[in-house]
């Protein structure tokens, strides 16, 4: 599967957020595989986005590394990242049905973080506009 390194970083994210909620361990193990396999990019990512911080950021008064809107370089720092976030990876990554999930409890749309690893059969009579 071709995913975009943002939508792996939404993926994962969303995922590890999810598991933070109550679900019994045959849908919460598919979920950590599904982590698993997305990892290695997330932490690829997260590197590339240090090094950005650190080559545009500044450190605080408590020495601590860091970069926002107010700083002059800021712009530099998210045209660099954008790049980074839009590169395509192909990954062998999971997926899972809508109906696997359905008996996890979770208030409002918890789902949307990992929406691109999830496949709808609930709702297999919408078609494409």
């Amino acid at each position: 599967m071709k995913l975009k390194v943002s939508d792996i970083v939404q993926c994962y994210e969303g995922i590890n957020k999810f598991l933070d909620l109550e679900m019994s361990s045959d849908i919460a193990c598919r979920l950590r595989v599904m982590s698993d396999k997305i990892k290695d990019e997330y932490v690829k990512y997260s590197k590339a986005k240090d090094e950005l911080i650190t080559k545009y950021g500044a450190k605080d008064k408590n020495g601590i590394m860091g970069i926002s809107p107010t700083m002059e370089r800021w712009k530099e720092f998210v045209d660099d990242l954008e790049k980074i976030s839009e590169v395509e990876v192909d990954i062998n990554v999971y997926t899972i049905k809508l109906t696997t999930l359905l008996p996890v409890k979770a208030k409002g749309n918890i789902t949307v973080g990992f929406y691109k690893l999830i496949i709808d059969d609930v709702n297999t009579d919408l078609v494409e506009a």
